[in-house]
């Protein structure tokens, strides 16, 4: 189901209906860039690789998010509905969002042939999930704000004549007991704003507001009435109503993520840490400057999130992936080539009526890489994954996401993040030198021995803050394998390298940074040689 601003809410009824009886969401996203300000690289600590993504998901905009709700039904069968949703930001509360893109994501989406007329005119709005708590607070309480106003205090000798005569119909009315309304014309924005007040004060059970005298007239006239009790109470929720469907309005997409986050149903996405980021700052705050405040805060709103990126690369598939693509098509490839054999589950989708746009196996040019597409690929590829896992594995995809480029993979509910393979050493050179060159190359010259010795060492090189770094690692290590090259390693010691766990490296580097950042200094990263 397609969805815009003219039939979103028929769309926000369709998933307010079927989310709570689902298993599963699985999401996607299409965003107009994801560049970063500096280069990722594998030297990141995982706080420095959130700076970097945060500055990109803070810059750029969604286009379009996929959401697929997955539904048991039995005998290995899930329903499966998809809802492709255009969102655009639009000027709310004296705010107007910019729209900032990168060529190359929008070369990427013109290929496959996004609609950007669409997503500019007809694109749902949205607003943050707390400014949207925020503005129906005000709304539900604007009759305890009304006891807040200060006394307007009147000075001109014109003013105290209009009030004078305010004051004498206002009487008049009063003793009749008309059902009519008072009606007040031909008042400024000021004096009206004073009759507010004083009967807000002095008259709390008149109801009063303002309207144009016609249909295209600039001209406004007060109306007063004395209603009755359940008259005026009737009114004020009218009212109410309206102005919480107006606000509604405006809050647009992230209704959606109410949902998703009152359910707290288990998220699925696909190397999906940039997706979380967007939706973070898109939908529900600003992204918070330490990254383990955003792990906690995202944690909080969704507290199971699976990545069938990191899925792949765990056994029994990480036979096929750990050297093979493991996007979402080449995991879909892999389905159809296994479809007969048990490596993937025998697990089936069924599409409701008016859910049946995408075809999996056999999409159409307009639909591939849609979000709704991507986001039902998602849901399909995790449940012929997951049910597969082996079971000392399944708890360890919870809440573990793929990082790119990376020697960590991303603990959304554990302080320290997870490796992605067992620690190489990290060694870095303790003497400062301002040689680029010649500190990398001196550090390489300590392992060209080691490398015959142990022919799947892989030595790659860095130059930060005046030292030159190098990360070690062997391929295939086991226990006296490892035993043997740390007893080389120490000799290192000697010459002024000191060693250290990728895991200490990126705890002590991350308080060297924050104590940089604190002095307004920061880290110099170079990419330097290769060695094996």
């Amino acid at each position: 189901m397609d969805c815009v601003n003219t039939n979103f809410e028929e769309c926000y009824e369709s998933i307010k209906k079927h989310l709570p009886a689902c298993s599963f969401v699985a999401m996607d996203l299409e965003l107009t860039g994801i560049k970063t300000s500096d280069a990722e690289s594998y030297i990141d600590t995982p706080a420095e690789r959130y700076n970097k993504l945060k500055s990109a998901a803070s810059k750029y905009r969604i286009i379009q998010i996929g959401i697929s709700l997955f539904t048991d039904i039995g005998n290995n069968q899930f329903e499966a509905r998809t809802y492709n949703a255009y969102v655009f930001p639009r000027e709310n509360y004296n705010f107007s969002p910019q729209i900032v893109m990168d060529a190359s994501a929008i070369e990427f989406n013109m290929k496959h042939k996004m609609n950007f007329q669409k997503w500019i005119y007809e694109g749902v709005p949205y607003i943050q999930y707390h400014t949207a708590k925020k503005k129906r607070d005000e709304i539900n309480t604007e009759e305890e704000k009304k006891e807040e106003s200060n006394d307007i205090v009147l000075t001109q000798e014109d003013d105290i004549t209009k009030r004078d005569a305010f004051l004498k119909k206002l009487a008049e009315f009063l003793a009749s007991g008309s059902a009519e309304p008072l009606c007040i014309e031909e008042q400024s924005a000021f004096m009206r704003r004073y009759m507010y007040e004083y009967l807000q004060k002095n008259h709390p059970k008149l109801v009063a507001f303002s309207e144009f005298k016609a249909e295209g007239s600039k001209e406004k006239v007060m109306k007063i009435y004395n209603f009755t009790e359940e008259q005026r109470k009737e009114y004020e929720e009218k009212q109410r109503k309206v102005k919480l469907d107006k606000l509604d309005a405006q809050i647009g997409f992230t209704r959606v993520l109410e949902l998703l986050i009152q359910e707290r149903k288990p998220l699925v996405g696909h190397n999906c840490y940039f997706d979380l980021l967007f939706i973070m700052h898109s939908f529900i705050e600003n992204l918070p400057n330490r990254f383990v405040d955003f792990k906690k805060r995202l944690n909080n709103f969704f507290p199971t999130i699976y990545d069938t990126k990191h899925i792949a690369h765990r056994p029994p598939f990480a036979s096929i992936f750990q050297d093979n693509p493991s996007s979402l098509e080449a995991i879909l490839e892999k389905i159809k080539e296994h479809k007969d054999k048990s490596l993937f589950s025998n697990h089936e989708l069924v599409y409701p009526e008016g859910f049946k746009k995408y075809d999996l196996f056999n999409p159409s040019d307009d639909a591939y890489h849609e979000a709704g597409f991507d986001s039902l690929l998602t849901g399909y590829v995790y449940l012929k994954m997951f049910h597969q896992l082996e079971p000392e594995h399944k708890g360890t995809v919870v809440n573990t996401v793929n990082v790119l480029r990376s020697h960590f993979l991303l603990s959304l509910d554990k302080e320290d993040d997870v490796l992605t393979r067992p620690n190489p050493i990290f060694v870095f050179c303790k003497q400062e030198t301002d040689d680029t060159k010649f500190a990398q190359s001196d550090l390489l010259d300590h392992f060209k021995e080691l490398s015959f010795e142990f022919e799947d060492l892989r030595v790659n090189t860095f130059y930060q803050n005046r030292r030159a770094i190098a990360f070690v690692k062997l391929e295939t290590a086991n226990e006296e394998k490892m035993s043997a090259f740390m007893k080389k390693c120490q000799l290192l010691k000697e010459t002024g390298v000191m060693i250290e766990t990728i895991t200490d490296f990126a705890k002590r580097r991350t308080q060297e940074s924050e104590a940089a950042a604190a002095e307004g200094k920061t880290y110099e990263n170079k990419r330097g040689g290769r060695r094996g």
